[in-house]
């Protein structure tokens, strides 16, 4: 993992929060995931479960994940910086029946 430079990770119990069908991000997350470049790679939004995950590039290269998943139970928190994109490949490389799901057969 030479790729990963920092990772941060939370777990809070969410049960007071009540259906993960009721939650909106904030207008003010929202806006900030704009401004500063942030790109949605996954969003679902279903009864149960909610999940976000952004990216940040700098130049070609993928530097910083951030994933936020809630469900019934709980809330979980995810940043990630590093060489993800140097991380990505090499995970490919290592499961390459996986790779082949994003590899286009044209």
């Amino acid at each position: 993992l030479r790729e990963v430079r920092h990772i941060k990770i939370a777990v809070y119990d969410a049960e007071n929060l009540g259906s993960a069908k009721q939650i909106r991000l904030p207008k003010y997350l929202e806006k900030m995931i704009v401004r500063h470049n942030w790109q949605t790679v996954v969003k679902v939004h279903e009864h149960d479960e909610y999940v976000l995950a952004v990216y940040k590039q700098h130049r070609q290269s993928i530097t910083e994940m951030f994933v936020l998943s809630l469900n019934s139970s709980e809330l979980v928190l995810v940043q990630v910086e590093g060489r993800l994109d140097k991380l990505f490949e090499k995970v490919m490389e290592e499961h390459v029946d996986v790779g082949d799901l994003f590899i286009s057969h044209r």
